[in-house]
């Protein structure tokens, strides 16, 4: 039975009406400012990063689930500039290898990463498929992995050269996986809403492929689970929000003893001029 496809996605692009104050100077210029500047934040609010939402299905059973920002470089190698007219082959070899550069391609936040059909509950050595297509031209994988009690999870990303500028090699393709990573246990659900960085190397030792370096920030996931509901299990923080969460608690217990050595040495300033002005008086 083929899994059934869920992809839905909060934030949806656009930003809402807003009501445009005559121009004109005085009180009326400065709410203006406060308007504009109201408008702006609201725009930046609503055209943030999607949070992307995945559903995998076998019939009416959900069996993984996941939600993801990303975003990747990948290096790529550009077209060298031409050799002098009259340079020999050996030349001609020097002066590419000396010339040659590397253009980076981004994957920005938000772009659009639509789940296919091929994703699968069944998949390969008993993995979990997520299969996003990218931009509408590169596939990603996420391959969730069971190994015992624990839940883990890694990249494939499968891409090609043809809309990168002045690439060298626009008709090939590409293939970067990352290690297993996130390990979990199974009755639980992965989250991670710091960003987090993954290496994605090539498969093979092939000319023109390079690392790739992926981010990663607002992510859950679960797998191996069988339920009919839309829940996750409980939560697995990362290490990462782990650490902010301690942080937070010490940073705001610096500032409170800053703020009474601040207090008490304003205390002991004024203490002391008062003690003089009285000797004056005196």
């Amino acid at each position: 039975m083929k899994p059934g496809v869920v992809a839905d996605e909060m934030f949806p692009d656009g930003s809402g009406a807003y009501m445009e104050l005559d121009e004109s100077g005085g009180a009326t210029g400065i709410l203006m400012d406060l308007a504009a500047n109201e408008k702006c934040l609201h725009a930046d609010f609503y055209n943030a990063p999607k949070i992307n939402n995945y559903v995998l299905k076998d019939g009416n059973i959900t069996c993984a689930r996941l939600q993801l920002n990303i975003s990747a470089k990948i290096p790529y190698d550009e077209v060298s500039p031409p050799p002098p007219a009259a340079a020999s082959s050996v030349l001609t070899d020097c002066w590419v290898q000396a010339n040659k550069t590397t253009g980076v391609y981004e994957l920005n936040p938000g772009t659009d990463m639509v789940m296919m059909p091929s994703s699968t509950c069944n998949g390969p050595n008993n993995t979990e498929v997520i299969h996003l297509l990218v931009a509408g031209k590169h596939h990603l994988n996420i391959v969730l992995l069971k190994n015992k009690d624990k839940v883990s999870l890694s990249l494939e990303l499968h891409y090609s050269q043809k809309d990168m500028e002045n690439a060298t090699n626009p008709d090939d393709e590409y293939s970067v996986i990352s290690k297993d990573i996130w390990s979990v246990p199974a009755s639980r659900s992965y989250q991670c809403n710091s960003e987090v960085s993954v290496t994605l190397s090539p498969e093979l030792n092939i000319t023109g492929a390079h690392e790739v370096v992926a981010k990663l920030w607002d992510v859950r996931y679960m797998a191996y689970v069988n339920q009919t509901t839309d829940n996750y299990n409980q939560e697995w923080p990362c290490d990462q929000d782990t650490q902010m969460a301690d942080i937070v608690p010490i940073a705001v217990g610096v500032a409170l003893a800053a703020l009474v050595v601040v207090v008490v040495i304003a205390y002991t300033v004024s203490r002391r001029r008062t003690k003089q002005r009285g000797y004056q008086s005196v």
